[in-house]
């Protein structure tokens, strides 16, 4: 049996509810974590703001779902075909605002992953030139796709229209910004674990790095699915789409509580960065404990210089 239109957005905002579940939890360790860090002197803030903002968001665009599926299941109950009706128009307020919540999420998603690869990379202009374009890039087909959301008829097939065709293209240079800033965050992170092998850092610098490949994975796969059913016209399109934000929310809760939590706490070591309040949870983790775990350690004849060589790089 082919799914519909109205089955797919039912299914969706029912998949979208249970993974903001998930999502609230996540919120919720995320801002203790970022509490604690906060208690310790370290500036939280800038993520703090991004994740309570990140969470409103994910918040309203389940309440817009929601009241579009009672709307469109109960309005017109006597008319024949209503929910299909109903969800033939995509260019009413509450369509728009829809996609403006999905793409404002997703657009503050990507630019703090791109701020992270500036810093991992020393505040490197150089290293996050290509990802800030890809950044501009990524605003410029949100803006189109939005837009084209008020030029499409009641007459034209949602699957078929041009705002599904061209959000393709906003997904794709998603996905692609995605990435290239895990992997460059990978890749400078893993040359780090590898000059620090048989520390205390090593094993945290891998669980970082693991952390980072697996919440890319799981955000580009639902990517690639978006990309997929766009393309192909599927109705399965809705089902992935509606829970993307709340994704995104737990994507993002997962990196700061797994690069945080369970991370001693500030010790003299953290001198090094005092003067740098800004620091980013990379910026700081792999600074900070790259050089406790390195002075610290017994054989600090060979290891003092190998510290200051890769802080250096680093910072």
């Amino acid at each position: 049996m082919t799914i519909t239109v109205p089955q797919a957005e039912l299914f969706g905002t029912l998949l979208e509810s249970m993974v903001y579940g998930a999502n609230f939890i996540s919120f919720l360790r995320c801002s203790h974590v970022l509490h604690v860090k906060y208690a310790e002197g370290r500036s939280m803030f800038p993520f703090f703001a991004a994740a309570l903002a990140i969470f409103v968001l994910i918040t309203m665009h389940l309440v817009v779902d929601w009241i579009r599926a009672m709307r469109a299941f109960t309005d017109s109950m006597a008319e024949p075909d209503a929910p299909a009706l109903f969800f033939r128009t995509v260019n009413s307020l509450l369509d728009i605002t829809k996609t403006a919540i999905y793409v404002a999420v997703t657009l503050i998603a990507d630019l703090l992953i791109v701020y992270r690869t500036y810093l991992v990379w020393g505040r490197s202009y150089l290293a996050a030139t290509i990802p800030f374009l890809l950044f501009i890039v990524d605003i410029a087909m949100s803006t189109w796709a939005t837009w084209s959301l008020t030029q499409t008829r009641v007459s034209d097939d949602v699957l078929l229209a041009n705002v599904t065709i061209r959000a393709k293209y906003f997904y794709a240079v998603t996905l692609s910004l995605n990435l290239l800033c895990t992997f460059l965050i990978s890749y400078r992170i893993w040359s780090i674990h590898l000059l620090v092998g048989g520390t205390t850092l090593s094993d945290r610098l891998s669980r970082v790095v693991h952390i980072l490949i697996e919440s890319a994975s799981c955000y580009s796969a639902l990517l690639l699915v978006l990309i997929i059913t766009s393309a192909t016209g599927s109705p399965a399109l809705f089902i992935v789409l509606n829970s993307t934000a709340p994704v995104i929310g737990v994507v993002f809760s997962a990196i700061i509580i797994g690069s945080l939590e369970n991370e001693p706490s500030r010790t003299a070591a953290d001198s090094v960065v005092s003067a740098r309040p800004f620091s980013t949870v990379f910026d700081y983790s792999v600074h900070v404990r790259l050089g406790h775990a390195i002075h610290s350690d017994q054989h600090t004849g060979g290891r003092k210089s190998l510290s200051d060589s890769a802080i250096s790089s680093i910072v």
